[in-house]
Order: structure tokens, then C-alpha cells, then sequence
């Protein structure tokens, strides 16, 4: 759902797609198919007018409008009445469990659990059985938000729970996503040498999959 309803009926848990993964969809119904695997109840939001305020604060000093968005997403969340909110992005994770105690603490009322995806996953990993366990190489792209809030460590994990998956650390580079909304010339070139950094460095690890699991990467 891109808005809440009126008076909506209560969910244990809330997961949030955030801005820009719904420009995926193939990715958005795998992560919900693997989600209903796990056996929870749960309500998906994302898009929308739905935002955690992150690319207008932080990354654009918009700090009015951004406040303004986390207050709308909070107060959307608190309807549904959750336990747990589930995030899939790290900057909107960054945002709830840092800027926000830093920036917004006047009105932070969150009654419920914050937790990224990749960790909800890794502990309810033995609920999901993949239909196959493939026999693939991997290259593991850390993103820098993933870095500066810790959630790549629970990436890691959860890779590392797949069977017969071999996994190879990529190198740390930027992909020029957040400067994008101040510096977009300087982000393009940024992004060119991304693009072609790890291109490079996946077809001579000879890898299968190259993975990134931040929605600006």
C-alpha cells in the first residue's frame, strides 16, 4: 500500500519497502513472497507520499520538509498499532534508529520494535526452505549507508545461511546515489566508476551474481 487506510485493522508487523525499491517490482515480490514464507502477518507500504525524510535531510538540507515526511511515516505506522517495523532500506534504517533520536527527538513515539530485513530474515531463516540450493559464486557489495549503521554484517549472515554459496567481499565504493540529489555531476561520474569498478572485478572473480542490497546502489 502506498497510503493507510482509514481505520485500519491492527498488524503485528509493518514492513516498509521505502521510495525507491517499488521502481523494481520483480525485487518487491520476491522479498514479500519470502516474507509470507515465514509464516508472519504482515502489511507492506511503500511509495507513494510514504517517505522516512531521508533524501530530503540529510542528503538535500531540506530539514523542514524532511521532518515533515517523518512525522507523516510515523504517525502512519503508529495507525496500524505494530510490534515490529521492518526495514528494507539503510538509509531510512539510519534514520529511525540515528537521525531521528538526533534530530527529531520531539516527537520520535515509536512503540514498537525498529529491525532491518536482512536480520528479521536471518532469524527466521529456518522458516523459509528455498526451492533449490544452487552452487553459485557471489560478489558482496557493501554499501556505505549498510556500513555506517552495521546492517551489512546482518547482510553476511544471511548470505552466508544459503547452501553451497560461495561469497567474496567486494570492494567499499561509493555509487554516487545520495550526492545524486545535491551534486548530480559529480554523482554521474561517481556512479560511472561504480558501474565499472565492480563490473570489472565480478567478470574477473568469475562470479554469478554481483550483490548489493541498498536501494540507491
Amino acid at each position: 500500500m502506498n497510503e493507510v487506510p482509514y481505520r485500519p485493522e491492527k498488524v503485528e508487523n509493518v514492513v516498509f519497502l521505502g521510495c525507491t525499491l517499488l521502481a523494481f517490482p520483480h525485487t518487491v515480490f520476491a522479498l514479500l513472497d519470502i516474507l509470507e514464507r515465514t509464516g508472519i502477518e504482515f502489511v507492506a507500504l511503500g511509495g507513494g507520499k510514504l517517505c522516512c525524510g531521508f533524501p530530503y535531510g540529510p542528503a538535500a538540507g531540506q530539514v523542514q520538509e524532511a521532518e515533515r515526511r517523518a512525522r507523516e511515516l510515523v504517525a502512519s505506522l503508529n495507525a496500524f498499532s505494530p510490534k515490529k517495523f521492518i526495514l528494507t532500506c539503510a538509509g531510512c534504517y539510519c534514520m529511525f534508529t540515528e537521525l531521528f533520536t538526533e534530530l527529531y527527538p520531539q516527537f520520535l513515539n515509536l512503540d514498537f520494535e525498529v529491525q532491518y530485513y536482512a536480520q528479521f530474515l536471518y532469524e527466521k531463516i529456518n522458516n523459509i526452505y528455498p526451492n533449490r540450493s544452487p552452487r553459485k559464486k557471489v560478489i558482496l557489495h557493501d554499501s556505505c549507508m549498510s556500513q555506517r549503521t552495521n546492517v551489512n554484517e546482518w547482510e553476511l549472515k544471511l548470505l552466508s545461511k544459503i547452501p553451497y554459496l560461495e561469497i567474496i567481499k567486494g570492494r567499499d565504493i561509493c555509487c554516487g546515489g545520495t550526492p545524486r540529489l545535491t551534486f548530480p555531476q559529480v554523482a554521474k561520474k561517481i556512479g560511472d566508476n561504480f558501474r565499472d569498478t565492480l563490473g570489472r572485478e565480478a567478470m574477473e572473480a568469475k562470479a554469478d551474481y554481483l550483490v548489493n542490497i541498498c536501494q540507491l546502489c
